[in-house]
């Protein structure tokens, strides 16, 4: 099972990120250094475009 996680006003400009639940351990990371620190207000993840393998995140701030 994966889950992600949304970030608030993190110092790193982490804005989102996957891991997997029965390991605990991160898969994967977003960071966005550019626009400097925001909040990621909500997100979602799941399997929404056929074209991609595995699973998508979307988020907005």
């Amino acid at each position: 099972m994966k889950t992600c996680g949304i970030q608030q006003d993190n110092h790193e400009s982490l804005r989102e990120y996957i891991y997997n639940t029965e390991k605990g351990k991160v898969i994967w990371k977003h960071f966005n250094k550019e626009n400097g620190n925001v909040d990621v207000g909500h997100g979602c993840i799941g399997d929404f475009d056929p074209e991609y393998r595995d699973i998508e995140i979307v988020s907005f701030s």
